[in-house]
């Protein structure tokens, strides 16, 4: 069973995934989640506001283009990335985006934040990889997003 727990470090009052109580361990790109653990966290506990619900985030579009710059280019990106469909897109600034893409046949969620490559990454403690797109890179981390993006990933399932 998922939960979520705010990010201790975020200046944007993010929150990110734990599993069975326990932490999601950082460095991990969360390629293949269970979209019936999804369906069941209870966000009716966390506090909501303006302030920290958008976080400055809105829809971004479905397009081959930005699937693209959201899957590594890695054996696994190249693997799964022909059978993930875009099931949500968020985006604070023209130059990065969060999303929950989802295996057309096993139905598994993939959460992955990409960021242009001129976006600076102070905070990532790895380098992060290349997209399929040349001009974005894939961060080698879990999913750290505001509650909107948990809410949307919800009722889309």
């Amino acid at each position: 069973m998922y939960g979520l727990i705010p990010h201790k470090k975020s200046f944007y009052h993010e929150y990110h995934m734990t599993q069975g109580g326990k932490h999601i361990p950082p460095g991990q790109i969360q390629y293949r989640v269970d979209p019936d653990g999804l369906k069941q966290l209870n966000l009716d506990e966390l506090y909501e506001t303006t302030e920290n619900y958008y976080s400055g985030n809105w829809f971004v579009e479905h397009s081959p283009e930005n699937l693209r710059r959201l899957t590594p280019d890695t054996d696994t990106g190249r693997a799964l990335g022909p059978h993930w469909r875009v099931l949500l897109i968020i985006q604070n600034s023209d130059r990065h985006m969060k999303a929950a893409l989802q295996h057309r046949e096993t139905g598994e969620i993939a959460l992955i934040t990409t960021a242009h490559i001129s976006l600076e990454r102070p905070n990532e403690n790895r380098a992060p990889l290349r997209s399929m797109d040349p001009d974005w890179k894939v961060s080698w981390c879990k999913m750290i997003a505001p509650l909107f993006f948990w809410k949307e990933l919800k009722n889309r399932l």
